[in-house]
C-alpha cells in the first residue's frame, strides 16, 4: 500500500506544478509542452500507482500467502529482483519526468522581459529544482547496490 500512496503522492506533486504552469504560460509552444507533461505525468502515475495498489490477481494473494494460483506481478512478486526492477523503473521514471517539468520554462523564462531580480529568482527556483532531481538520482544509484 505504502508505494501506492507514494506513487499516487508523486504523481499530485507534478500535476499541480504543471497545472501551475498552465496558469502562467498562455503561448501555444509552452502550453502544448504542459499538456503534453501533464497526460504522460498522469499516465505514468496512474500505471505505477495501480499496479502498487493492485499488485497480484486476485488482490487477497498479496497477504494471503496460501492462495497459491494467483497472477502477482510489479510489487507484488516475492522475488527480490523483479521486485527492485520494479523500484528502480518507478524512481528513473520519476527522475526523467522530474528533470522534464524542471528545465520546461527555462527557455520562457530566459526570453520573457523580466527585471534582472524576477529572472534571477526563476533561475533560483530551477537551481534548487536540479538539486533536488540530483538528490533524488542518488537514490537510483543506492538501489542498485542492493
Amino acid at each position: 500500500m505504502a508505494y501506492g500512496f507514494y506513487s499516487i503522492s508523486a504523481t499530485l506533486v507534478k500535476v499541480s506544478l504543471l497545472c501551475q504552469y498552465l496558469r502562467f504560460f498562455r503561448e501555444s509552444r509552452m502550453r502544448f509542452v504542459c499538456m503534453a507533461l501533464l497526460v504522460i505525468s498522469f499516465c505514468w502515475g496512474f500505471a505505477y500507482s495501480f499496479m502498487a495498489l493492485v499488485p497480484c490477481f486476485p488482490v487477497q494473494a498479496y497477504w494471503d500467502w496460501s492462495i497459491t494460483d494467483a497472477t502477482c506481478y510489479g510489487y507484488g512478486v516475492k522475488a527480490k529482483h523483479p521486485f527492485v526492477e520494479m523500484f528502480v523503473s518507478h524512481a528513473a521514471i520519476n527522475v526523467l519526468l522530474d528533470v522534464a517539468i524542471v528545465i520546461a520554462p527555462v527557455p520562457y523564462l530566459l526570453t520573457k522581459a523580466m527585471s534582472k531580480k524576477e529572472r534571477w529568482s526563476a533561475l533560483g527556483l530551477a537551481g534548487f529544482g536540479v538539486v533536488y532531481v540530483t538528490a533524488r538520482s542518488t537514490r537510483i544509484v543506492e538501489v542498485q547496490g542492493c
